[in-house]
């Protein structure tokens, strides 16, 4: 299990600054052989290609500036892991945005959000 306090910690140590990212891409990167277990070069037909394994790339992005900040690439597990901690702190946000009636200040997904969004 991740100590909070000693991730904390390193990060202060590093001195390493909070990123804002406003998009992100999520892809595959998968590991295949051909079904006759040759390797080739050459354009192979799909339909003669096993996937044996793969992994999770994501890229965050500020989308005013059309740059990339950062890829990730990571496990099954991983992805599972981030996506139960991103499930759950976005409920907390949500119960803590709307016992503090302040839910009219933070866009539902799918809403417009406003033109300025840079909290740089």
């Amino acid at each position: 299990m991740i100590d909070a306090s000693e991730v904390n910690a390193e990060i202060k140590r590093r001195g390493m600054a909070p990123i804002f990212t406003d998009g992100v891409m999520v892809g595959l990167r998968l590991r295949t052989k051909t079904k006759s277990g040759i390797s080739s070069k050459e354009p192979v037909d799909p339909s003669n290609l096993d996937i044996v394994g793969g992994l999770i790339e994501m890229v965050f992005v500020d989308n005013s500036k059309q740059q990339p900040l950062g890829v990730f690439i990571f496990d099954r597990q991983t992805a599972e892991e981030l996506r139960n901690a991103l499930n759950e702190t976005i409920t907390k946000f949500d119960e803590f945005l709307r016992s503090k009636d302040l839910s009219r200040l933070m866009p539902k997904h799918g809403e417009e959000r406003g033109e300025q969004q840079s909290y740089r």
